[in-house]
């Protein structure tokens, strides 16, 4: 099948779809939103009782993406974009049979941050979070300045333009930043790239100490249904980590490099 970004009608973007994904699809009840920095795309894959369906948005350079309850949370090149579900819209959506849509996000604030590679962000006890990797720091979104600094690793000694660690992720537990996740435990401008394939760290932000060191391109922590699940993103792995025994356990292996995670309450 192919899906076409209705901004641009000239660039289709071709898929095809495993029987055991459209059957997965078919019984999962929800929909998965991704991001593709280099597509320049926000994609929101369902399925329509009938077939798997993609819907592709443009965004410039769209990283992270969090969802809850009624909201999304998107971070853009410049700006993170929240959008609230018009539900009782989605089901007139012009040009489209009715009823074929069960949800719509639409735009409702703009916040202008500058460019500072927002590779993750969360929604946690009235504040948007913000995981700012090019200052190295996980930040609150603000209507005063570009960002409000809440949190960085020890081993940074002052914010910097400069993506010292690589800080790519943070896993939310009540409303809060409990897990982040870096490229290397460096403090030199661009420093994790000398050791990216081993140099991976995953962070207790209360602490500040490393649940696990020696990670392969780490991304993505996740807590979920009492467990943290992680990326160890330059094996392929996808992981759950034991935090008292600073252990973790390899559920599945990909076969490419694998950055993502699940969006909790995006279902119709």
């Amino acid at each position: 099948m192919s899906a076409t970004s209705p901004q641009n009608e000239q660039e289709p973007v071709n898929c095809s779809v495993s029987d055991d994904f459209h059957a997965w699809m078919a019984s999962s009840g929800g929909s998965i939103a991704l991001t593709t920095y280099q597509g320049q795309r926000v994609g929101l894959i369902g399925f329509d009782g009938k077939r798997v369906s993609p819907l592709l948005r443009e965004f410039p350079t769209p990283m992270g993406l969090s969802a809850h309850e009624d909201m999304l949370a998107l971070a853009t090149r410049t700006q993170v974009i929240l959008f609230a579900n018009a539900q009782a819209l989605a089901a007139s959506y012009p040009g489209a049979p009715p009823n074929t849509y069960d949800a719509i996000y639409l735009p409702r604030a703009t916040y202008h941050t500058g460019d500072l590679r927002v590779h993750d962000v969360g929604f946690g006890q009235g504040e948007v979070w913000i995981v700012n990797t090019l200052l190295s720091c996980i930040g609150t979104l603000s209507q005063t300045s570009n960002f409000e600094p809440r949190w960085k690793p020890q081993f940074i000694s002052t914010l910097a333009a400069e993506d010292r660690c690589h800080l790519n992720g943070m896993a939310m537990i009540d409303g809060l930043p409990r897990y982040a996740t870096a490229l290397g435990a460096t403090d030199a401008a661009a420093g994790w790239r000398a050791n990216k394939v081993s140099g991976g760290v995953l962070i207790d932000v209360p602490s500040g100490q490393n649940v696990l060191a020696g990670l392969s391109m780490p991304h993505s922590p996740r807590w979920h249904d009492g467990k943290l699940w992680m990326l160890n993103s330059g094996a392929g792995e996808l992981c759950i980590v034991d935090v008292p025994q600073g252990k973790m356990t390899t559920v599945a292996v990909l076969r490419a490099f694998c950055a993502g995670s699940t969006l909790p309450g995006l279902t119709p």
